[in-house]
């Protein structure tokens, strides 16, 4: 739908992925997931290497576009441990149009709450992993939404590229 004009020229994106796991000081996960504490297993992050990747893949595939500068924040909100469990990573797409992606795990309630939302001149989308099958697309000065991926991108078939 980007790729095909249907927001226009992107203007902002915000993308994130929450989860709850690293907010206690055992991970519910089991001894499957102390790795991902161990810098010496995992270098010098956790969660923005952990969930981060698919955050930024997630950004990149829907826009069409790599970051161009970034700002980050990391902090450690949930249990004492000694690597982030949160970032705050403020970015510009190729474009020039800001951006925010937001990752941790220490959001109690959150299981995989990948979500991505895109602002254009002519509309925006808004996506949840969550709830995968329903894709809230506003055209702008409308209010007309489609409710399910599938309604959306039949609106907008795919053009060769």
């Amino acid at each position: 739908m980007i790729r095909n004009g249907a927001v226009g020229t992107v203007r902002q994106a915000h993308v994130e992925y929450a989860q709850e796991w690293a907010t206690s000081p055992t991970p519910d996960r089991g001894k499957g997931a102390i790795w991902r504490r161990d810098p010496e297993k995992v270098g010098r992050t956790s969660t923005t290497g952990d969930i981060g990747t698919h955050a930024y893949h997630l950004l990149h595939t829907i826009t069409g576009q790599d970051i161009a500068s970034v700002r980050a924040e990391f902090h450690n909100c949930g249990a004492p441990k000694p690597m982030e469990d949160t970032a705050y990573i403020n970015f510009h797409l190729k474009n020039g149009a800001p951006g925010i992606l937001w990752v941790t795990q220490a959001a109690p309630g959150q299981y995989c709450g990948l979500r991505i939302r895109v602002w254009g001149d002519k509309g925006g989308l808004d996506w949840d992993q969550e709830k995968p099958e329903v894709l809230r697309y506003v055209p702008l000065g409308s209010r007309n939404r489609f409710s399910s991926v599938a309604t959306a991108m039949e609106s907008y078939p795919r053009r060769n590229v």
